[in-house]
């Protein structure tokens, strides 16, 4: 079983373990600079040909064992040459971590949410980033990472464990595209996901990507999510992939090994709605 595969399994049993206690895992408490430590020396960056500004596009991993593999590499350098410039957020690296700390539940959405607020005001410092058309890609954890990160959007809100927040707050968060999300319900009292409990009031216009056959997430619930926030008003939307599994556009994890449920049709469907979404909104 992959390592992708296995999410739900560890959480369960993790959290099964945690239970003992009674009490949900801590985030760490930081400072804006201190995220911002940990991240910017890991930061990919890639740019598309010709002069900038550029639209941007800020990349969230999901929870395989190694943040950068052939997968994020093949779809920043298929982004930059749609034009966008990409930054992609390694969240182990600067942490000392890899992917079971995400797997396990030590590192919540909720926590990580500070990745993607500290990147986005990176973002809106830099001279070829377009700065009104900044967007995110997230997958798996990243995808439920942007989520919970639009409920705890600052002023009034802001990420697990973050002392301060950036003044631009979420603001420069445009548009975003949500690869089969991570969504898992609360675990008597222990909350894994903040988009569980409470919405997002934010009116970011997101795609979700959701996989009818998800093992690795609960699909219900993400369409539940979805669903809720659109009869909300806001402008969300969604294409459902019947019978897909939650890794479908991955020929290989990130140990190069074949992704079983790689699905080639469903694969260039997601894709095409990705650009077509992003050059609506970011261009």
């Amino acid at each position: 079983m992959n390592s992708i595969l296995k999410f739900s399994v560890i959480l369960g049993a993790i959290s099964a373990l945690s239970l003992t206690a009674c009490a949900p895992p801590k985030a760490v408490l930081k400072t804006s600079s201190q995220v911002l430590n940990e991240l910017e020396a890991h930061y990919k960056i890639g740019k598309p040909s010709g002069a900038g500004p550029y639209p941007t596009i800020i990349y969230l991993h999901g929870a395989s064992d190694n943040a950068w593999y052939d997968h994020p590499e093949k779809i920043t350098a298929t982004l930059n040459s749609a034009g966008y410039a990409t930054i992609f957020v390694d969240s182990y690296a600067g942490r000392g971590i890899s992917g079971t700390a995400l797997r396990s539940g030590t590192l919540l959405p909720a926590e990580r949410a500070a990745d993607l607020l500290i990147s986005l005001d990176w973002a809106g410092q830099q001279s070829w980033v377009k700065t009104d058309a900044i967007g995110v890609i997230g997958y798996s954890h990243g995808a439920t990472t942007v989520m919970d990160a639009l409920v705890l959007a600052p002023p009034s809100r802001k990420p697990a464990g973050l002392i301060d927040t950036p003044s631009s707050g979420i603001s420069n968060l445009k548009a975003g595209v949500l690869f089969y999300p991570w969504c898992a319900d609360d675990i008597m009292g222990i909350e894994l996901n903040k988009v569980f409990d409470e919405d997002w009031d934010v009116a970011v216009p997101l795609l979700g990507i959701l996989p009818g056959a998800d093992k690795g997430s609960d699909a219900a619930l993400c369409s539940s999510i979805f669903s809720r926030h659109a009869d909300k008003g806001l402008p969300v939307s969604r294409l459902d992939l019947p019978g897909v599994g939650h890794t479908f556009d991955q020929v290989n994890d990130d140990h190069g090994n074949p992704q079983p449920e790689y699905d080639p049709k469903a694969t260039e469907k997601a894709y095409d709605a990705t650009m077509a979404f992003f050059d609506k909104h970011l261009k």
